[in-house]
């Protein structure tokens, strides 16, 4: 089956789906995509864990390509705030709505490994404009619960359930990188976290951004799993 992506499909202007692969014989992928043709969607993408050859064989016969390899890494909350602080810490703040405009400026700047950047159906334009609504929302607090801020050079933000947390991004502008910045967003995070109740802590990078993946396994961070995400645009 086809879910219909609907705030994808409202902010990019055009008919946006996931394929639900549970159900899913995928016996006859070519009436899928032709009753998704007649149906309007414009792109699908369809995302899974297992590193499923035929299935990948099978999606690739029927024009879906590969837009992103994703990398969820995994960390004990107590374990990590048992070690020092950074004093780089003192100097990040809760993001308000007073920062958003701030704050959208240095999304547009960050995120370059995502798919939105790599995948041919979305336009640059469109890429920064995506981060830039994100954070504003996770501000407003629809996409995060939490936002610090370490004004003028990055951010994180922070979203929980129940007894695990997420950081949904983590982002240092390019000149300020390097200079422990990263680990004290991350220390101001999982002190939130604790003080939530939240146990451990998961992340999601791109398995190409070299850089975050070394970040996250130096912090103790452990990989827990990964996932792949193969597009298909149907429609210009």
């Amino acid at each position: 089956m086809i879910k219909e992506l609907s705030w994808d499909s409202n902010f990019f202007g055009k008919k946006i789906g996931e394929v639900i692969l549970s159900d899913m014989a995928f016996s006859n992928v070519k009436d899928l995509l032709n009753k998704a043709k007649a149906d309007g969607f414009h792109y699908l993408l369809c995302r899974f864990e297992k590193q499923d050859t035929s299935l990948i064989k099978l999606l690739t016969s029927n024009g879906f390509y590969l837009t992103d390899i994703g990398v969820t890494w995994k960390i004990d909350v107590k374990k990590f705030i048992a070690r020092p602080g950074t004093k780089i810490k003192n100097h990040i703040i809760k993001a308000e709505p007073s920062h958003i405009y701030e704050l959208k400026q240095i999304s547009s700047l960050l995120f370059k490994d995502s798919r939105f950047y790599s995948d041919p159906f979305f336009n640059r334009h469109d890429a920064e404009r995506l981060f830039e609504v994100w954070i504003e929302n996770s501000i407003v607090g629809d996409a995060a619960d939490i936002v610090f801020y370490y004004p003028k050079k990055g951010y994180i933000t922070c979203k929980k359930q129940n007894k695990i947390g997420k950081i949904i991004l983590i982002g240092v502008l390019e000149q300020w990188q390097r200079k422990g910045i990263g680990r004290a967003l991350m220390e101001k995070a999982l002190d939130w976290f604790h003080h939530e109740g939240v146990t451990s802590v998961k992340v999601r990078t791109q398995l190409k951004n070299i850089n975050a993946m070394n970040f996250y396994s130096s912090l103790g961070f452990k990989i827990e799993g990964f996932d792949l995400i193969f597009g298909n645009i149907l429609l210009p």
